[in-house]
């Protein structure tokens, strides 16, 4: 006897054979990244889809199968990567110190206030000595970082005229 094969036969095979590509897709991110926590499941995911729903005696097993997918996804996974989460990193030795953690939210909560001044700045040389420029009412302020400091090493540039400005760092 010849077997016939059938329309929906095709359109089944198309399904799968979509579900197979991402399946595969899945398959090669998980290796990549060296998931197999991810890879394993998967791999038997697929081959249990297969035999599933090429098989003939897999009938019930065609209805199940995508309400215990979609339950081993959506539910026992995200559970337990949770607690997997949620136990990552337990205790304080990966902290780091309080000064680091506020100067940290300090950077990243930077603003301009509203309706602030905006000066021109340049960056300047002196020798080895690296400093800011800026002009504020004609005149220019020189300083570096170290000068707001109150140490005596610091250097103390001096206000100067606009004429009289030192070089421009290259």
């Amino acid at each position: 006897m010849r077997a016939t094969v059938s329309k929906g036969f095709f359109v089944k095979l198309a399904l799968i054979a979509i579900v197979n590509a991402l399946g595969v897709y899945a398959l090669m991110a998980a290796w990549q990244q060296e998931a197999m926590g991810i890879f394993i499941p998967m791999l038997i995911g697929l081959i249990v889809i297969d035999y599933v729903y090429f098989s003939r005696r897999a009938i019930a097993a065609k209805y199940l199968v995508p309400g215990i997918i979609f339950l081993l996804v959506y539910q026992v996974f995200v559970i337990g990567y949770t607690g997997f989460v949620a136990f990552t990193n337990y205790g304080d030795g990966h902290n780091s110190t309080k000064d680091d953690a506020i100067a940290a939210l300090l950077i990243q909560n930077e603003h301009r206030v509203e309706d602030s001044p905006s000066y021109p700045l340049t960056v300047v040389a002196d020798g080895d000595e690296l400093g800011f420029a800026v002009v504020i009412e004609d005149a220019v302020h020189v300083g570096t970082p170290r000068s707001r400091c109150r140490s005596p090493r610091a250097p103390r540039w001096p206000t100067v005229k606009s004429r009289q400005l030192p070089t421009i760092a290259s």
